[in-house]
């Protein structure tokens, strides 16, 4: 007998009780590997760590939420949608595919901001607005127009 509960960043939980051929049809249904990574017997990777950069909050890491504020005044970033897009570019260039719920969390906490009543909602509006398109597994990157954006700003 197999128990399992998952609770996703928006605060929904999934709850299971029974058989591992149960649990393999349910997690199919549910497409729960584009939650947790690649399957059931993998853990989901690790959102990437936040550094606290040098003394003055500089450091080649472009996710030092620092570094990330410095490029967001830069740019001009006011509303949420702008500053999701120059989060993630921020996240592709410290060499990852694309920046997730809990990553942008963090970084809008270290930074100061006050969060989106829903990230799926942010990120969505963002994706409308052209800024940041979903490779899929929970992770989101800048589109070209967002790329452009997050470094140039709205002059770009």
């Amino acid at each position: 007998m197999l128990k399992l509960e998952i609770t996703l960043p928006s605060g929904l939980r999934l709850l299971f009780e029974g058989e591992r051929a149960d649990l393999d049809h349910t997690a199919e249904l549910l497409k729960l590997g584009e939650v947790v990574g690649t399957g059931l017997d993998a853990a989901p990777a690790s959102p990437p760590e936040l550094s606290a950069g040098g003394e003055d909050g500089a450091s080649g890491d472009t996710l030092n939420p620092s570094a990330v504020a410095k490029q967001l005044e830069r740019v001009g970033a006011k509303n949420h949608i702008q500053r999701v897009t120059v989060m993630a570019q921020a996240t592709v260039d410290s060499g990852d595919e694309g920046i997730d719920f809990p990553t942008t969390e963090r970084l809008y906490k270290a930074i100061g901001f006050p969060k989106p009543g829903s990230w799926k909602a942010t990120f969505s509006n963002a994706r409308t607005a052209g800024m940041v398109q979903n490779v899929g597994r929970g992770l989101w990157k800048p589109t070209t127009q967002g790329e452009n954006y997050a470094l140039y700003g709205n002059e770009g």
